[in-house]
């Protein structure tokens, strides 16, 4: 596939902005996804870890807290369970611990103050009474779920006791985490520094890119327009010896000439005019692309504008060995058989030209290509047909400016010229490609429906 390099140079301008916006965008998002995502995460893998190990803990001193004492209807631990508490508390991060029977009551806590408190909120119901851990994390000089003030960062667990599949009582522990949160604080913050730190190298180096890219699109745009003026003022001043030359064959036609002669000025004066419609076809599309072409529409037999295209690009056919059939309402048209349309006969003759010509490349040797004239209620309609397949990715762009595939030497400017001729004489024109059948279909309108330029 040949794409203008032009195009190309355009569309990654526009991938590189794409990129640009998206590179903002995601350092932007970086806090966002720390405080709403990553923060929690770790929060819960902390939170599990502890829980672990508090669960290690209480399955290690089960028999001790299981065996609960009633003196004179109050519920007490033994000195042995005592000692295996103290034990525990000084060996870990625990900053307090309570065990509660049952109902909830508390029968053991390292703050004198709990003794005999019953736990009624709700989620000691719920969940603990259930058989189900549960735990929180409570930030430094924030209060606990019971209520209780806390000075440093806790983990507060609570694990069930069962016997034999019923509820015992429980175990609280508020679980020092000051040390392991201000690690993981410090490797969050860190690692949004350093992901920070690459969003805005990226975004600059995109920058970077972004802007060499935009001085050289700028670059292509001052040679493409400086191209075509040049081009446009080739083509006007080529204007003027092609209309000398083809006066001076008019005076030789005067003169005596034998046959042979004759018909060598015939082949030069077709030439000739050939050159002069090229020339201001080509000066007539800069006008249609500025919106200075002036439209001026009449009656056209566009099936003799078919026939004379065709004759003008024999020799390329005869050279693939392509046929012509052409068509009206479905059945084959006569050699003199006329379909009108509303147009400019010189537009519709490059329409013609540079579609059939576009078909005819595209057609393998020995195939055909097909022409067909029908009315729609509001349209005339022309349809190309030929043998062959367009990728996907062509389809899209078929139409488009320097868009071409498979050619060599194309310039993609032949259907982009067809576009502008057909819009320009308030048409339509589409492509599909089903079957392996390329269909061209133009549209030009029954009676104009536009304001004339």
């Amino acid at each position: 596939m040949l794409v203008s390099r032009y195009i190309i140079k355009c569309r990654s301008n526009c991938v590189l902005r794409g990129v640009f916006v998206a590179t903002v965008l995601l350092g932007i998002s970086f806090p966002i996804i720390n405080a709403m995502l990553v923060y929690p995460m770790f929060q819960d893998i902390l939170v599990q870890g502890v829980e672990e190990d508090v669960e290690g803990l209480v399955r290690h001193l089960m028999p001790e807290l299981l065996s609960f004492q009633e003196v004179e209807g109050i519920t007490t631990l033994g000195i042995q369970e005592l000692v295996a508490i103290d034990s525990m508390v000084s060996n870990f991060d625990i900053m307090k611990l309570k065990v509660f029977n049952e109902n909830g009551v508390t029968i053991y806590s390292t703050d004198a103050g709990d003794f005999g408190v019953q736990n009624e909120h709700p989620y000691f119901r719920e969940h603990i009474a259930r058989g189900e851990v549960y735990s929180l994390v409570v930030s430094k000089d924030s209060t606990s779920m019971e209520g209780t003030p806390v000075p440093v960062d806790v983990v507060e667990t609570y694990v069930p006791m069962m016997r034999d599949g019923h509820f015992a009582g429980a175990l609280e522990i508020y679980y020092d985490i000051t040390a392991r949160k201000r690690s993981m604080d410090v490797l969050i913050r860190n690692s949004l520094v350093g992901m920070a730190f690459m969003s805005l190298a990226l975004v600059a180096a995109v920058a970077a890119l972004l802007k060499k890219q935009s001085d050289h699109v700028k670059l292509l745009e001052q040679t493409q327009t400086l191209k075509e003026d040049v081009e446009r003022i080739v083509q006007h001043d080529l204007k003027s010896p092609v209309a000398n030359m083809l006066s001076g064959i008019n005076f030789l036609h005067t003169t005596n000439q034998d046959a042979e002669q004759l018909d060598i000025l015939e082949q030069m004066q077709t030439a000739g005019w050939r050159m002069m419609r090229m020339i201001n076809n080509s000066l007539d599309l800069y006008k249609m692309e500025t919106g200075r072409y002036t439209y001026q529409p009449s009656a056209v037999n566009i099936a003799q504008v078919v026939r004379n295209a065709a004759n003008e690009l024999g020799d390329l056919a005869l050279s693939r060995g392509t046929m012509f059939c052409l068509f009206i309402e479905g059945a084959e048209a006569s050699k003199d058989e006329s379909f009108m349309v509303y147009g400019e006969e010189m537009l519709c003759h490059s329409l013609v030209v540079n579609l059939l010509k576009n078909a005819i490349e595209a057609t393998p040797r020995m195939g055909c290509v097909e022409v067909n004239f029908f009315r729609e209620p509001e349209w005339f309609c022309l349809e190309i047909s030929n043998p062959g397949t367009i990728p996907k990715e062509i389809l899209a762009e078929f139409f488009n400016k320097y868009v071409t595939w498979d050619k060599r030497g194309g310039t993609g400017l032949g259907t982009y010229s067809a576009k502008l001729i057909t819009e320009t004489q308030g048409g339509t024109i589409s492509v599909e490609c089903e079957e392996d059948i390329v269909r061209v279909l133009v549209r030009l309108p029954v009676i104009s429906t536009f304001e004339i330029r």
